[in-house]
């Protein structure tokens, strides 16, 4: 029987059995066949049945089975069969090489445990399969995958499966493969860039590869004029190179093998402008915005993209060059500045295709503006700085000006001039009585408005309670120092320092007796002082505090003491009244030689060795050098009281401008405000040239006048002040000093501030 089956098997004895029956032991000789280890036989019985079982075997094989009771045994044989291979089957039959097929071999029964294997062989090296296959225990069948080998041409191979003696075999038919697809990667590119194509045939390719012609519809597109696909493996790839084109183009690449072709497209597109953007798109004039050009695909070559513009505010480069690998390029937009705001477009070409993009350009409008100082007295003038946010265009930027109140004046319009971004006009205040804030407006051709506040206090008039005899402004230090009287509560018979700002006494210099004139040297070191008591000049040191010298000089009397400029050791007398050859000069109390003629009051000129006397109608001319005096000329005029040499000319207290060279006037002073003027001061820091003019009721007013121009400014009143005024000294800043004189008057210093 085959193997796996089971079996009868009968024991017979030579008797009926007795009793309980007799139980015959069995055996078998062989594993692969198995019986019960024991059969009982009734009782009256002479025969028992059992059941012999069989597993499957590889090969034919017997057992002897053994019964046995007692003594005796008796002996069957069973030959149990293994499975006969049954059939051989492949599946296709037919195929191309290098693809599998499928192979079943079947048995006539199952197989044994571990299995059954079974021989393969071909006929044909072109067979890939197994040289066995091994059925599964107990399966009657089994699959193997039959693989095969690229062939040249058309092959039959022979194939056999072998089980033991017996032989199955199937024929396989294999073909040589095919182009199956020719594809493209990516299907579209842009002119100048390659493409992937990639061959795959139907099977495998044979020994010494399979070799393709390829070939493509375009000129300008190159490609292999063949490829080889290795031995064993089914595709291969190669390179398609395009050109630079100015129209898409179609390219079919063909393959051919074995006289069976296969195609594939490719889109081959110029590379063209793809976007243009500007950042930002809305400037100030006279910035500058970027340019930013995107290529759709890398350039292949050197790609020149031409600009235009359509408005001269905005200019570009002629060209961009996008360079080989790039795909974007800037450029930089120029602009300048504008009047109103405009518009430009920015057209980029590339061959056939522009791209316009517009830029908005603004003109440069007000942003700031601040006046300094913020606060000034009444009569003083600020500084305005207006501020554009950018530069002003070809013809400036006017700004229109006003101001509320009509304290302050501004011009009606000042403009920005062209490529700038700040104009500086000035504010100029009247003296006021009570403290006023101006408004000051500001408004751009665009209407921007700005505006900024000037604060004017009220012209203040400082009394200092100290009795003087005469007071002189040292520039140096920014002292005025004054001579005090010998009646002065507080600083009898002494020199003192004034604060011209504040009015605040400072430094104190003791004299011993009643002080005259004073004068101070140009360099602050010194001041010469008159004691008319002892007839003695003092030099006086400012930095020590203290009297450096006395010269005793019979000088009881003297109109006038100066200090010679630009010789700290060297001074002027003046003694004797109009019509007398009456000036000195000492260099440390020792006399030059020769005089001078030099009425009531001396002025130096410019260069210090001229000086002008004031003989009221005349006006004395004298020469000075570094050793002596000499009397030189002479010519009337009316000059008044006082004067005062400043910018090339003299000036005197009746109001006339004298050009002492040419020796004529060359302007009188008027003004409706004068009252009766004896005093005038010149101050260079501001300019002007002052005047101190009173009435009877001694209403004191400070008048000035610009010192090119001889333009008048506001009238600054100071009001009663009782007696004359005398000895009127510019202390620049806008402010003088003088003092009060007369009968029954206390000789008060008076600081004016605040003045035009």
């Amino acid at each position: 029987m085959v193997g796996g089956n089971s079996s009868n098997g009968t024991i017979t004895l030579s008797k009926k059995a007795s009793g309980q029956g007799s139980t015959v032991t069995l055996t078998s000789s062989n594993v692969s066949v198995t019986v019960p280890s024991s059969v009982t036989v009734g009782t009256g019985a002479t025969t028992a049945k059992f059941t012999v079982t069989t597993t499957p075997v590889t090969v034919n094989t017997s057992a002897k089975i053994t019964g046995k009771l007692g003594s005796s045994s008796a002996t069957a044989t069973l030959t149990v069969t293994g499975p006969k291979l049954t059939a051989f089957t492949l599946s296709p039959t037919t195929l191309t090489g290098g693809n599998p097929s499928t192979g079943t071999v079947t048995i006539s029964s199952a197989a044994p445990r571990g299995g059954l294997s079974i021989e393969l062989s071909s006929s044909n090296a072109a067979w890939g399969g197994p040289p066995s296959i091994t059925i599964s225990t107990g399966a009657t069948s089994g699959n193997f995958v039959c693989a095969t080998k690229g062939v040249q041409s058309k092959t039959t191979a022979k194939l056999t499966a072998k089980l033991g003696s017996v032989s199955k075999t199937a024929s396989l038919t294999l073909n040589p493969a095919i182009i199956q697809t020719l594809s493209i990667s990516p299907i579209t590119v842009a002119g100048g860039q390659n493409a992937t194509a990639t061959v795959t045939l139907n099977g495998y390719a044979p020994l010494g590869g399979s070799k393709i012609a390829v070939s493509c519809s375009q000129p300008s597109v190159t490609v292999p004029k063949t490829v080889t696909i290795p031995y064993g493996i089914a595709q291969t790839q190669f390179t398609i190179n395009t050109g630079v084109v100015t129209n898409p183009t179609t390219a079919m690449v063909t393959g051919l093998l074995g006289g069976v072709k296969t195609s594939g497209t490719l889109s081959i597109v110029p590379v063209r402008l793809y976007s243009f953007s500007i950042d930002p798109t809305s400037i100030l004039g006279g910035t500058t915005a970027v340019g930013l050009l995107s290529l759709s695909d890398t350039a292949q070559t050197n790609m020149t993209i031409s600009l235009k513009s359509n408005n001269s505010a905005a200019s570009v480069p002629p060209y961009v060059t996008i360079p080989v690998g790039q795909a974007s390029a800037t450029f930089t937009i120029s602009t300048t500045a504008v009047a109103t705001q405009v518009s430009a477009q920015i057209t980029a070409t590339l061959g056939t295709s522009s791209i316009g993009v517009n830029l908005t350009i603004a003109p440069a409008s007000l942003v700031g503006f601040t006046i300094s100082p913020t606060s000034v007295i009444g009569g003083q003038s600020a500084q305005g700085t207006l501020t554009l946010n950018g530069a002003a265009p070809t013809d400036g930027t006017p700004i229109t000006l006003g101001s509320s109140g009509g304290a302050v004046s501004v011009p009606s319009t000042v403009t920005v001039a062209a490529g700038q971004n700040t104009v500086v006009f000035t504010a100029t205040s009247i003296a006021v009585g009570q403290p006023v804030t101006a408004t000051i407006n500001a408004e751009d051709p665009y209407g921007n408005q700005l505006s900024a506040t000037l604060a004017l206090s009220a012209t203040q008039t400082i009394i200092v309670p100290v009795q003087t005899n005469a007071i002189v402004y040292d520039r140096v230090s920014g002292n005025l120092w004054a001579t005090v009287q010998q009646s002065d509560p507080h600083y009898s018979n002494d020199v003192v320092a004034i604060n011209p700002q504040t009015g605040v006494i400072g430094k104190k210099i003791s004299i011993g007796a009643e002080p005259n004139h004073i004068s101070v040297t140009s360099d602050g070191s010194f001041a010469y002082v008159d004691v008319p008591s002892t007839g003695a000049i003092l030099r006086v040191d400012l930095n020590a505090g203290s009297v450096a010298a006395s010269y005793s000089l019979n000088a009881t009397n003297l109109f006038d003491l100066e200090a010679v400029p630009g010789s700290p050791h060297a001074f002027l007398t003046c003694t004797d009244p109009v019509g007398g050859v009456n000036t000195r000069v000492y260099d440390d109390g020792v006399a030059r030689s020769g005089t001078g003629a030099g009425g009531q009051y001396i002025v130096f000129g410019g260069d210090g060795s001229t000086i002008y006397g004031n003989g009221q109608t005349s006006l004395f001319y004298d020469t000075l050098s570094t050793s002596a005096i000499t009397w030189t000329n002479q010519v009337t005029f009316n000059i008044g009281a006082r004067m005062v040499f400043a910018n090339g000319v003299l000036v005197t207290s009746n109001c006339q401008v004298i050009d002492p060279i040419k020796q004529s006037v060359v302007q009188t002073l008027t003004s409706p405000n004068f009252l009766s003027s004896l005093g005038v001061t010149a101050s260079t820091a501001d300019n002007r040239f002052y005047f101190v003019s009173w009435d009877v009721p001694h209403t004191k007013r400070i008048l000035c006048f610009d010192m090119e121009t001889y333009q008048e400014y506001a009238m600054t009143d100071t009001g009663i002040l009782v007696g004359g005024a005398n000895n009127l000294t510019a202390c620049d800043n806008h402010t003088v000093a003088f003092f009060t004189y007369g009968s029954g008057v206390t000789h008060n210093v008076v600081l004016v501030h605040g003045l035009n």
